[in-house]
């Protein structure tokens, strides 16, 4: 999650909604830019299967093959959007 990734946007406007935000990345420095950004608003986490647990709505917003084949490991109660 860069900064100019249209992720930053979508976080933003989940905070301004009160919506609790949880995210991954697998690039380290991303992580900690989306930290850096977003402070205590935005659960960054270090390890993928953490990004759901308690999520209602999975959202994925990065081509990156580690993302790849999530339905199968993501509990079936949870909304999957990948566009």
């Amino acid at each position: 999650m860069t900064i100019a990734s249209p992720a930053f946007e979508l976080m933003r406007r989940f905070i301004d909604r009160s919506i609790r935000v949880s995210a991954y990345d697998p690039i380290e420095q991303a992580r900690e830019e989306a930290r850096a950004a977003f402070g205590g608003s935005v659960d960054c986490l270090d390890v993928l299967t953490e990004a759901w647990r308690g999520a209602e709505t999975v959202l994925i917003c990065n081509k990156n093959p580690e993302f790849a084949g999530l339905g199968a490991v993501i509990p079936p109660d949870r909304w999957i959007i990948d566009p």
